[in-house]
């Protein structure tokens, strides 16, 4: 299969996005690193790719830029791209001259940074996941977190960023422990588990609600070895406050409402639970 490089989203008049390699934005003097192309925040038509025969070098031409180092919109610039990275960022009509670049009227469209949706759902499945990465991508969505992994969506992951695939970058974690059954019970079959999920290339962990505390205390004791992080709903054994001294990254809102307010929605409990969220990182 021949590798896709994105061109670029088409919004109400086409303009380019960018590519799947590394670059950097380049903004009141200074270049940040970024990654992934950048979505333009309009409703999108339709997405332009093209094989990786097409030129590296191409300019945005009077686009509006927001940079995200303030509040300040840069209004109707030409953006220079080459090999992946912006290399410049000029009035409209004072870029230099370059040879053999693509010029893409822009015609005061938005370039902003792409969005990330970090919680979803993706299945794995060859036969409907590359129509769903591609709405993602037509739709501005450069990077998405799935909460419920498997070894296809590794392999999704790998494709997307290589450019084989043409979607967002994915990040995921390990299957879900502890939604269907009290696994792991032990803190010996914890370390196990996450031990054959960081063997197998995962850097995410999400626990559900039904693990033990044995187990519980035995996933955050690995994944602090192999350096993963621990996501997921506030399992039941520990509740909020095991959760937040665990330093797991709480992902379902709702549990909040069930193992810190319970039936009692008391407002004055609000401000000390955001301190208490904070102080935990």
């Amino acid at each position: 299969m021949d590798s896709i490089k994105p061109i670029g989203i088409a919004f109400t008049k086409p303009c380019v996005v960018g590519t799947h390699q590394s670059f950097g934005a380049l903004v009141n003097g200074g270049v940040e690193s970024v990654k992934h192309f950048l979505p333009f925040t309009m409703v999108a038509s339709a997405v332009l790719f093209s094989a990786v025969s097409w030129s590296d070098t191409y300019v945005l031409s009077n686009v509006n830029v927001t940079p995200m180092t303030g509040d300040e919109v840069l209004v109707g610039r030409d953006v220079l791209i080459r090999d992946g990275r912006f290399a410049a960022i000029e009035p409209h009509g004072e870029l230099k001259k370059t040879r053999r670049a693509e010029v893409i009227a822009c015609d005061g469209q938005y370039l902003i940074p792409g969005l990330m949706d970090m919680h979803v759902h993706l299945n794995g499945r060859m036969d409907v996941q590359p129509d769903m990465l591609y709405l993602y991508a037509s739709n501005g969505v450069t990077t998405v977190m799935t909460m419920s992994g498997n070894r296809q969506i590794l392999d999704l992951a790998e494709m997307t960023e290589s450019g084989e695939l043409l979607g967002p970058r994915i990040f995921t974690t390990a299957p879900i422990m502890g939604n269907l059954s009290p696994h792991p019970a032990t803190a010996e079959k914890a370390r196990e588990t996450v031990e054959r999920f960081a063997d197998a290339g995962y850097r995410y962990l999400k626990v559900y609600n039904q693990i033990p505390e044995a187990g519980y205390w035995g996933i955050i004791e690995a994944a602090k070895k192999h350096d993963m992080t621990v996501v997921g709903h506030a399992v039941r054994s520990v509740g909020i406050e095991g959760a937040l001294k665990a330093g797991q990254h709480i992902v379902h809102m709702e549990e909040f409402i069930y193992g810190y307010f319970e039936r009692d929605l008391d407002e004055s409990k609000i401000q000390p639970l955001a301190r208490r969220v904070k102080d935990a990182g």
